[in-house]
């Protein structure tokens, strides 16, 4: 879409931008949102609280943008811009310049290992969502216990009732 939308701007306004600059442009913002995502995922998987992996998610790319934006206008931070994820993928003005390849090596090796310690976090986890040795210690005070689930009606009417465990 973007890319169409570009290429009709180019017949309408006489812009000539190279079709392979848009395209290196669409896939590092694309690889700068991958990295943000894996960035969640690994909190996910090792918090399991979602207020918090959004809050950290868009946290940080919020804090990465003001970096990349803000510290180049300060000749003492301008060099620690390059911390910045957003530095990685735009800091060249890929529109203008050809993009180096080392910066899709640098949003992308950082989203495979994010993704992959996040799912290995996932699959730690119990059947309840908690981590395995929480499950456990959750299982063994539970056990030789008698336990009852009873059915509470949802306050409202709803049509889902909820369960309760009563010792």
């Amino acid at each position: 879409m973007v890319l169409a939308s570009q290429l009709l701007s180019d017949v309408a306004f006489a812009l000539e931008i190279g079709d392979e600059k848009i395209i290196s442009t669409i896939v590092l913002c694309a690889l700068l949102g991958a990295f943000y995502a894996a960035l969640s995922i690994a909190v996910a998987g090792s918090l399991g609280r979602p207020g918090l992996v959004l809050s950290i998610g868009l946290g940080l790319a919020l804090i990465g943008y003001l970096v990349a934006a803000l510290l180049p206008l300060s000749d003492v931070l301008a060099p620690w811009r390059q911390v910045s994820p957003w530095e990685w993928a735009l800091g060249g003005d890929p529109l203008v310049n050809a993009a180096e390849p080392w910066r899709y090596v640098a949003l992308t090796s950082p989203a495979v290992i994010l993704t992959v310690v996040g799912i290995a976090a996932f699959a730690r986890r119990g059947p309840c969502g908690y981590p395995e040795a929480r499950h456990a210690r959750l299982r063994s005070y539970f056990a030789g216990r008698k336990a009852t689930w009873i059915w509470i009606a949802t306050p409202g009417g709803g049509s889902k009732p909820r369960t309760s465990l009563v010792l």
